[in-house]
């Protein structure tokens, strides 16, 4: 069995391993859910320049390069508040799909709000959570939860922001605030892609580091995504 590093590292065909994206419904009581939008999640994410999409319980906010979108789908039997970013340009190279920056599973940078308030009020909450006195309780603890999401997220205002942050780290595992990509192969490829785009000079150093460290993952998906990243680099004149 492959270990978890080979795994991510490996970048599956759809992309990283994903977190609480399988959708088969949502149970909630409709009125219930419309509160928890408005009082635990729009109260803190709309002052902070965060704007509903389409999906369910997600928000965006729009950066220079990069969206940050936070989401609370529903993952089996319970909703998890989630929060990522999201490249266009990368969401082709490691995903091989057109954009769609509402969709949280084609973020290059995927977390939840436990990563940054640990521990979180409400890690996730089940549909019994949401009636009675129980949805009280459950709105206060995930608006306190996003409020400090919201306030650390604050810190990335471009896509440089956001990739000089993940190479800030070079250790095999960065177990910083954010599930993916932990794994340095994956995240010197997202680095590089995120570096490419803002034409900087680090770009040529990142690409063969880049590819050093996906040599032990090469096959078929790891040679399709190194191949959508020199056609993007050479469209950039790199």
């Amino acid at each position: 069995m492959r270990s978890a590093a080979r795994s991510e590292g490996a970048c599956p065909a759809r992309g990283p391993a994903r977190v609480g994206l399988h959708t088969v419904g949502v149970p909630a009581d409709r009125d219930a859910l419309t509160r928890v939008a408005a009082e635990a999640f729009e109260a803190v994410l709309v002052p902070a320049g965060y704007q509903r999409t389409r999906r369910r319980l997600t928000w965006s906010r729009a950066l220079d390069g990069v969206t940050i979108v936070v989401s609370a789908p529903w993952n089996r039997n319970r909703y998890d508040p989630q929060w990522g970013v999201h490249s266009p340009e990368a969401a082709r190279v490691l995903h091989d799909v057109e954009s769609d920056p509402s969709d949280i599973s084609q973020c290059f940078m995927l977390s939840r709000p436990e990563m940054i308030r640990r521990p979180a009020k409400v890690p996730s909450f089940e549909p019994e959570q949401l009636v009675g006195a129980l949805i009280d309780q459950t709105i206060e603890g995930l608006r306190d939860d996003i409020t400090v999401t919201a306030e650390r997220l604050a810190a990335f205002q471009s896509r440089r922001d956001v990739w000089q942050y993940l190479n800030e780290n070079r250790e095999p595992k960065d177990r910083r605030d954010f599930l993916i990509p932990m794994n340095l192969p994956l995240k010197l490829l997202t680095i590089t892609v995120l570096a490419a785009l803002d034409r900087d000079p680090l770009v040529s150093e990142l690409h063969a580091a880049t590819r050093v460290a996906l040599a032990p993952f090469l096959g078929k998906v790891t040679d399709e995504r190194l191949g959508r990243l020199d056609a993007l680099l050479a469209s950039l004149g790199g």
